[in-house]
């Protein structure tokens, strides 16, 4: 008897543990989303495709590879 009552629990726990391991899933999901679309992300992204010429030129430097 005293084993079954010891499965019993641990089938339990192991449920609990299988929920809080989906919730904080869920939690990080939901706060990565949130970074992505705050304000300060958008015009990051934003910033990576409205780079003037020289700005781009600046920041080049061939690698080892290329002459």
């Amino acid at each position: 008897m005293n084993n079954l009552i010891e499965k019993v629990v641990l089938i339990q726990g192991k449920g609990q543990i299988e929920q809080l391991e989906k919730r904080r899933d869920v939690m990080q999901f939901e706060e990565l989303f949130a970074r992505i679309e705050s304000p300060s992300s958008t015009s990051a992204a934003l910033r990576l495709f409205n780079v003037s010429n020289e700005e781009l030129a600046a920041t080049y430097k061939p690698s080892p590879t290329e002459s």
